[in-house]
């Protein structure tokens, strides 16, 4: 089968490859269509420690069951997977917390081969079914959807006031539109692509802010009578949107951390502690928060088809360098095979 192969940072090549086969309780899926998500790029660049050179990257896919062996998904059905593998014996995935599972694993990472490719195996057990009417550049969308419906599920919405969101970029505008459907009442957006920023206003932004050109953390706290906002979101993960969204948020609000662009960042908690904000971190999802992820995609609430791109898999390495360099208003780059 032909496949994306990660062979070396920065280098992406299409490879033949033989097709995976299953064990008992997998599916054999022929991939429809991948997105690229921020870790995808992070681990092209070489930049992710549990992406080692040869490997398949991609986890965000829509497919159509190849072989089973389990009787309630047949060949034929669509589907799509939540790539976040755990082992549902765990204290915590027992709480119904998998995405902090003792030892998951997640497609396109340490010897899990992704979804760049013809063909991918997947447990029975994370195949959702979709409509054979979704565009397949949609039906791969519930993976990056479920990130920001679990980091929103673990604010406080006591007020569902003001949100400032660091990033316009897959996962910021997701949350974005999110954040909109919650009830969030004033939605700031701050970003340093002009193009990206201009979806952020499309898509109901109240205030969107060129970071390169004015200071958002100034800016937010002009716009809120001194104060901050309520909520604040890195969605970036970059030490300057880490340190932006704790100094935009108001004494007492919540701080959520999704982004994971850095792998330190120095804070200065004398400022944070006593100002007494609520910092959290958000990885990944449950399993609750896919299946809510797979109904808002199927029932039309994340409308983002106008700023979702597709290419063919064997154009990945012009994708993967598009994404990184210079992605204009593109949200979503979504490859075909």
């Amino acid at each position: 089968m032909k496949a994306l192969v990660y062979t070396a940072p920065n280098t992406l090549e299409m490879r033949e490859v033989d097709q995976p086969q299953p064990a008992t309780g997998e599916a054999l899926l022929r991939v429809q269509a991948t997105g690229i998500c921020g870790s995808d790029m992070g681990g092209f660049l070489g930049h992710s420690p549990r992406r080692i050179p040869p490997l398949v990257l991609g986890h965000e896919l829509v497919g159509i069951i190849e072989s089973c062996d389990v009787p309630s998904h047949h060949p034929g059905m669509r589907v799509c997977v939540n790539p976040v593998f755990s082992c549902l014996r765990c204290d915590n995935c027992l709480a119904g917390r998998q995405n902090i599972c003792s030892s998951w694993k997640l497609l396109g990472m340490d010897d899990v081969q992704g979804t760049f490719a013809e063909y991918v195996l997947a447990p029975v057990s994370a195949l959702h079914e979709v409509p054979d009417a979704l565009p397949a550049e949609v039906a791969c969308l519930p993976e990056p959807v479920a990130c920001g419906v679990h980091l929103l599920s673990l604010a406080s919405k006591q007020e569902f006031g003001s949100v400032a969101i660091f990033g316009a970029g897959t996962q910021g505008t997701l949350i974005q539109i999110l954040a909109r459907r919650l009830g969030y009442q004033k939605i700031f957006v701050s970003d340093v692509n002009p193009e990206r920023l201009a979806v952020s206003e499309k898509l109901g932004a109240d205030v969107v802010i060129h970071a390169g050109e004015k200071d958002a953390v100034e800016t937010i706290h002009s716009e809120t009578g001194g104060r901050g906002a309520d909520l604040t979101i890195d969605a970036v993960g970059r030490s300057v949107t880490r340190q932006s969204a704790l100094a935009a948020c108001k004494d007492g609000g919540e701080a959520l951390l999704l982004g994971m662009a850095d792998a330190t960042t120095e804070i200065d908690f004398m400022s944070f502690l006593r100002r007494e904000v609520c910092l959290k971190t958000s990885f990944a999802y449950t399993a609750a928060d896919f299946r809510k992820a797979v109904e808002l995609v199927v029932e039309g609430a994340i409308d983002i088809d106008p700023w979702i791109e597709i290419r063919p898999l064997e154009e990945g390495q012009a994708a993967f360098e598009k994404m990184i360099e210079s992605p204009g208003d593109t949200i979503k780059l979504v490859l075909k095979p």
